[in-house]
């Protein structure tokens, strides 16, 4: 059936692409696995829509950004591996016929497009949120279209809302979707952690893992 057909979470350190990570790859096995494993779940479901939500593209207050035009690309050069690259078409419609459903609702979607990118100093280019997901998920061979976005700096319950309109945008459209959030967890594990050491950072993340497992 047409809809949402699978949502995840996915994580995104450029150390699990081995031309990056390299012999430290041994460390984050267990994490490269799963990535396997959620790739090859997509791609038995064949979507003909891929929402992918990054962390680390351009942040407003006041939009949510969505990637516009025919094509994105990019690669992970900032972290020595310009070889690892991707160029997936950007599903138009979808973003379109979003853009008519949030006009009724609290949360406003900016389409930043390659011409207009400079209005917002952004570069309209994949960052590694993004990019680390798709590599997986082009080794497993899906072929679908992409809708690359952020998030808003909205209450919690709007950005809940705008979800709700996701759904509905795909079932309008009865396309296959996969939703693929893009994130990290709390990142101060351990000291020098990239957060800085805290002790809640272990039970942030064991909280929100036992969330996930109980599909809640």
């Amino acid at each position: 059936m047409p809809g949402i057909q699978l949502v995840a979470l996915a994580p995104h350190p450029p150390i699990i692409i081995a031309s990056v990570g390299r012999g430290e790859t041994k460390k984050v096995s267990r994490t490269i696995a799963a990535m396997e494993e959620l790739s090859r779940e997509i791609a038995a479901q064949n979507p003909d829509t891929i929402v992918l939500i990054s962390p680390h593209g351009p942040l407003f207050q006041d939009a949510v950004a969505v990637f516009d035009g025919e094509t994105l690309k990019g690669d992970l050069g900032n972290f020595g591996a310009p070889a690892e690259r991707v160029q997936v078409e950007v599903d138009t419609e979808f973003i379109t016929t979003l853009q008519e459903k949030t006009k009724e609702g609290p949360v406003a979607l900016l389409r930043v497009e390659p011409r207009e990118s400079y209005r917002y100093d952004v570069r309209h280019r994949l960052d590694h949120g993004a990019l680390v997901p798709m590599l997986f998920l082009k080794k497993a061979g899906v072929k679908a279209r992409y809708v690359n976005m952020t998030y808003g700096l909205y209450p919690y319950r709007d950005l809940y809302e705008f979800g709700k309109t996701l759904e509905e945008t795909a079932a309008a459209l009865k396309r296959k979707t996969v939703i693929l959030a893009s994130g990290d967890l709390s990142h101060c594990l351990i000291p020098g952690a990239p957060g800085g050491f805290r002790r809640e950072g272990r039970v942030f993340d064991e909280t929100l893992v036992e969330i996930l497992q109980a599909g809640a």
